[in-house]
């Protein structure tokens, strides 16, 4: 049965001060601390600033020499940038954490949210599925998605492309169509800059479907799009693929480029 992170004799309280907020994002993004290991220093020195006084002891004791922690300049930098992209930060002991992320083993002791925190609160359902999906696999992804998303759930993604995208986009757009549905807020365990970049990659910009004709000759340019996850039909005819695809003005620039 998985364990409470937090269980030990003397199990951390969540953070009281701006410095100790500071200290576990420190502790957390230091060089060869994991999760796992975050949580065993936590619970053997019980502070995150008392973890990163021992750290340089403990790589030399593995054998690493001149070890340095994540500096205090580092940290504040990556919270300037989350707080300049509307991100807040959910450290573990939050009430706003998620209460079933938080049961876990190997919770991530600190979660950057970009939305409604709200949302963290109601039922949520995780889709995923091949990157590579069939049109059909596609087109049934998204009407879950939708269905689901009126019914009141938040729907999860990963943001992979495939079935995980098309979920995603899916809930977007009914929540920009029906007033009882939310918008999907961001989370994440890492930093804002993978996470952003993750989302503008996959959700760069209002997407629609439009009929492309591709010559047979053009055969890298038809694997692209399936790699990409755009494609919602492929029929040949005489002249080439016959092809349905859904894609931003973005994707299309970036097809064109090939």
């Amino acid at each position: 049965m998985a364990q409470n992170p937090t269980s030990s004799a003397h199990p951390p309280l969540p953070p009281t001060t701006e410095e100790d907020t500071l200290s576990r994002l420190r502790l957390l993004r230091s060089r060869r601390v994991g999760i796992a290991t975050y949580w065993r220093l936590l619970a053997e020195h019980g502070s995150a600033r008392a973890a990163l006084d021992v750290l340089p002891d403990v790589a030399r004791t593995a054998g690493i020499e001149d070890y340095a922690a994540c500096t205090p300049q580092a940290a504040r930098a990556e919270m300037a940038a989350a707080e300049a992209a509307g991100a807040r930060l959910l450290v573990h002991g939050d009430p706003l954490y998620p209460a079933d992320l938080a049961a876990l083993s190997d919770a991530p002791p600190l979660l950057w949210l970009r939305g409604r925190a709200a949302l963290l609160r109601r039922p949520m359902l995780a889709m995923v599925g091949a990157r590579n999906a069939s049109s059909l696999g596609r087109r049934m992804a998204r009407r879950l998605a939708a269905d689901l998303s009126e019914a009141g759930w938040v729907v999860v993604s990963g943001l992979a492309r495939g079935i995980d995208a098309q979920a995603h986009e899916a809930a977007l757009e009914r929540a920009g169509r029906t007033e009882s549905v939310s918008a999907v807020s961001a989370v994440t365990g890492e930093g804002m800059e993978a996470l952003l970049a993750a989302i503008s990659e996959a959700l760069g910009g209002v997407k629609h479907l439009e009929t492309l004709v591709v010559p047979f000759a053009a055969g890298r340019k038809r694997a692209w799009l399936f790699d990409q996850g755009l494609v919602e039909g492929d029929t040949p005819t005489e002249e080439g693929h016959e092809m349905q695809i859904r894609w931003s003005a973005a994707q299309k620039a970036r097809y064109e480029r090939l």
